[in-house]
């Protein structure tokens, strides 16, 4: 889920299979494609997938449990796979472009969150999405190529607060108001 955000894939999918020895490679039994908009949350995504993947096994379980079904072998060429994540991948690194900030913030939401440290204060992301320019929002970095505008972060104190919030709470010196 967290990879088809990150990659901005254009869709995804839920496969019910057979298992065998080898990872990626037993009989489909059943398979729907989603597709997707470039908006989904981690969170959203998942429960999404698993509504799919509750009707898919419950409509075809009882043909696999009579040996009546008619899986069809998997092209294993088209299996994919990922690295497993780690906390210091949720570490924002602004020198990525804006749109590659903005799907690890969708991404990484539930775990391993996107921290950043953003002016002096170690912040978690929590909503954001690629703004036109430095003036395009409350609280807008830097990124390499492009911006992000913060709409929503998890404050030092444990508060999720708006960008303009932040501002106004943590960057008062910086910025004189």
């Amino acid at each position: 889920i967290e990879q088809a955000i990150l990659d901005g894939a254009s869709e995804t999918g839920v496969s019910i299979m057979g298992l065998v020895k080898a990872m990626d490679a037993g009989p489909i039994f059943a398979q729907q494609r989603v597709a997707l908009d470039g908006t989904e949350t981690k969170q959203a995504l998942t429960q999404k997938l698993l509504t799919i993947g509750t009707q898919l096994i419950i409509d075809v379980l009882p043909e696999v449990l009579a040996n009546t079904a008619h899986p069809r072998p998997q092209d294993e060429s088209q299996a994919t796979s990922t690295s497993l994540f780690t906390k210091p991948d949720g570490t924002m690194d602004l020198t990525k472009p804006a749109d590659r900030c903005e799907r690890e913030v969708r991404a990484y939401a539930v775990w391993p969150k996107s921290r950043l440290n953003l002016h002096g204060h170690q912040v978690i992301i929590t909503k954001a999405h690629v703004a036109q320019g430095e003036a395009d929002g409350k609280l807008v970095v830097r990124c390499n190529p492009g911006w992000l505008e913060i709409l929503e972060l998890t404050a030092p104190r444990g508060k999720t607060i708006n960008g303009a919030d932040f501002r106004r709470g943590y960057l008062r010196d910086k910025f004189g108001r």
